[in-house]
């Protein structure tokens, strides 16, 4: 994960983010992330903490081609 505002990275290693494939970036200066690999979205603070991992089936998702 990369702030351009603070200059800063890290690496972020939790199981809930394999594959992703998407992220959303949200007001208070939040982040989603959806991982493909297990149907999960984390929501995670620009200092890098976590503040949440939610589960999602993601075959009820549409498919937009």
């Amino acid at each position: 994960m990369f702030n351009a505002v603070n200059d800063a990275s890290k690496s972020v290693t939790i199981g809930n983010i394999q594959q992703p494939i998407g992220t959303c970036v949200r007001p208070g200066d939040t982040v989603m992330v959806c991982s493909g690999a297990n149907n999960s979205i984390a929501h995670l603070a620009v200092n890098f903490d976590i503040l949440g991992t939610y589960p999602v089936d993601m075959n009820l998702l549409p498919v937009y081609e």
